[in-house]
């Protein structure tokens, strides 16, 4: 085993990593570290006040992609394939706010941001994938 193999690009953590989903790109931030940890405290302050109670997972996760998790996305539609969505904060919170999306496409991106694999240095991350290959 390699310790390289492990080496996270500090970049693309805070910055997002690329998120592919059919044709379009989300760019998404890592989940887990103490940044994270203040971010999220923080939305569950602002949802629930200093004595949370029935916090809901989903409307927190909701709510970090919207404000912190998503920093930008390319190729993404509503509707149909001549308007795409431009990115922006409030465009983030209409589509991350909405319900509709929390188990599907905000899992997929939640599922991506707790991936190390996605936020390895770009060298590494072709290595591994050529090892695949073989």
């Amino acid at each position: 085993m390699l310790l390289s193999d492990f080496r996270e690009d500090a970049e693309k953590q805070t910055k997002g990593s690329p998120c592919y989903v059919g044709e379009g790109c989300f760019y998404v931030c890592r989940i887990g570290g103490s940044e994270y940890a203040k971010q999220i405290e923080e939305i569950k302050l602002s949802l629930y006040g200093f004595a949370p109670k029935n916090i809901d997972d989903n409307e927190v996760m909701a709510h970090w992609l919207a404000e912190y998790g998503v920093t930008g996305w390319e190729g993404i539609f509503d509707g149909d394939l001549e308007n795409p969505v431009e990115y922006s904060k409030q465009a983030a919170r209409k589509i991350f706010l909405d319900n509709a999306y929390w188990k599907s496409l905000n899992m997929l991106l939640i599922n991506h941001a707790t991936n190390y694999g996605n936020y390895l240095f770009d060298e590494v991350e072709k290595d591994v994938e050529q090892v695949k290959k073989n």
